[in-house]
């Protein structure tokens, strides 16, 4: 954050986007390693991310905070204890996050993806022994949301025009959640 501060003088949009998965195991399969690897980098890393984020924006009167939490976080998928429970994870701490500072002039926020054409989701569709299309029959919109839909999210609830949305998480699934 010193650096940050340094170099540009404030800090005033904060994407916190870490997200690694697990080998694919039932949950009394799951070695406690993957457990802690994937908690350790997805929710250890959004709380960290916060922790020193928080007083640089408390310091300059405000700023804005959006946490990449996952669909995983709302509904169990077989397989990916860890990485669901860290999502879910994710998405309460923005909740409280946001009940501490939004009185502060810091509004916090989470998103929740579904099936998003990345590196990541390549991997576990090969893992599922499946592929884009039979995933996208699953969500109403009937295909994977790309990339730049949720960069396009996430630059609006980072702009001033979302003023009151404050602790809320952002289904950015295509219609998945609705189900």
């Amino acid at each position: 954050m010193d650096t940050c501060v340094q170099r540009y003088g404030r800090i005033d949009i904060a994407f916190n986007n870490a997200g690694i998965e697990s080998k694919p195991f039932t949950v009394a399969d799951q070695s406690l390693q993957d457990w802690m690897n994937v908690m350790t980098t997805n929710a250890t890393g959004v709380f960290l991310s916060m922790k020193y984020e928080l007083p640089v924006m408390l310091k300059q009167g405000g700023g804005v905070i959006i946490n990449n939490a996952s669909v995983s976080g709302h509904v169990g998928f077989a397989t990916i204890a860890p990485y669901s429970a860290s999502k879910h994870a994710i998405a309460s701490l923005t909740k409280v996050a946001a009940l501490e500072y939004s009185d502060k002039n810091i509004r916090i926020n989470s998103i929740s993806p579904g099936a998003v054409d990345t590196p990541m989701l390549r991997r576990a569709l090969a893992a599922w022994q499946t592929d884009f299309e039979t995933v996208a029959k699953d969500y109403p919109i009937k295909r994977i949301v790309k990339a730049e839909e949720i960069a396009k999210t996430v630059l609006w609830l980072s702009s001033a025009d979302p003023s009151c949305i404050v602790g809320t998480d952002i289904d950015v699934t295509g219609g998945y959640l609705a189900k």
